[in-house]
């Protein structure tokens, strides 16, 4: 972003300005050190998901922090996205998906539908449509109304979903592994 290049890493948040990396750690403001997505809105504010310490947004002068003490149902964040209404998306593992306004959270869990809490990724599409990547539990999605399975478990046994990307034809990819 504006020729910044953000790198997650383990022991911090990296800035490489094209000459110089900057790391930023829990010494700076972040929850935590080891840092597992990060999200660029459409407003330019970058969203930093930590292992251990929820999610972090980043509006370029101010950290704002959002964790299991003020909306979130956890802390390891695996996914972040934003729909056409500028909502945040949050996966978490432990913790199934998060929708956040900007003032408030709702979450998407096991009495939505969502019977496998362990969220690895999420991707929305051009309809809004949330696709959630979990451990073991498969594929799901969300239309803003229902959690429907998007895979048949009898048939696939246990799937460990990894990774999901829509490109720009509507083409689906998703990183996956099966023991």
């Amino acid at each position: 972003s504006n020729g910044i290049m953000w790198i997650g890493t383990q022991k911090g948040l990296c800035k490489y300005d094209g000459n110089v990396i900057t790391t930023y750690t829990s010494n700076d403001g972040l929850p935590d050190d080891y840092i597992s997505r990060l999200f660029e809105d459409n407003q330019g504010n970058l969203w930093i998901g930590s292992q251990y310490g929820g999610l972090t947004k980043y509006d370029g002068h101010f950290l704002t922090i959002l964790n299991n003490k003020n909306g979130l149902p956890a802390n390891n964040i695996s996914g972040i996205d934003q729909d056409s209404k500028g909502n945040i998306w949050i996966g978490m593992w432990g913790g199934g998906i998060t929708k956040f306004d900007g003032k408030k959270t709702e979450t998407i869990g096991r009495k939505q539908g969502l019977f496998e809490s362990r969220v690895t990724h999420i991707t929305i599409d051009d309809k809004d449509k949330i696709w959630i990547a979990t451990n073991g539990g498969g594929l799901y999605t969300y239309d803003g109304s229902k959690i429907c399975v998007e895979n048949n478990r009898s048939k696939i046994g246990e799937i460990y979903l990894t990774f999901l990307y829509m490109d720009s034809k509507e083409r689906f990819w998703t990183g996956a592994w099966n023991e």
